[in-house]
């Protein structure tokens, strides 16, 4: 009936965990300590007393979290995605420009063999003098 008294008082009303105990229980070894005295008093006290001993547990790791501090560093440090969101709201896609949109709008170019058979032109482009050079297709020693 005691333990059932300073459990409820202990979750209703909120004291402070002091500095010195908070760093112990805010590691993994204190914390596994503090589980382990829950499910010790669980299985060795009536059921209503455990469940209210697991409460106690769970609120005495909370507090000392927040006395050393990880809580708030948990809490408000920027996560990545975060500072994902951040960075691309400060950068946005970049447009297209006035020269890549004309680029964009162009006729694609084609070989000259190709003019004339597609667009439906007679159009045959033709080798100018040659004013004492060789032909494109001369294989002979120059």
């Amino acid at each position: 009936m005691v333990i059932f008294v300073l459990l409820i008082l202990y979750i209703v009303f909120t004291p402070s965990v002091p500095p010195a105990l908070a760093a112990y229980a805010e590691s993994t070894y204190g914390q596994i300590i503090v589980v382990i005295l829950a499910i010790t008093l669980f299985l060795s006290t009536n059921p209503v007393v455990g469940i209210l001993g697991f409460l106690a547990a769970y609120e005495f790791i909370r507090r000392s979290s927040r006395a050393t501090g990880v809580y708030g560093i948990e809490t408000f440090s920027p996560t990545e995605q975060k500072k994902q969101a951040v960075m691309t709201a400060m950068n946005p896609e970049p447009m297209k420009t006035l020269e890549e949109e004309l680029v964009d709008s162009l006729v694609p170019i084609t070989p000259n063999n190709d003019i004339g058979s597609s667009d439906g032109f007679s159009f045959q482009p033709v080798l100018g003098p040659l004013y004492g050079a060789v032909e494109p297709e001369y294989e002979g020693v120059i």
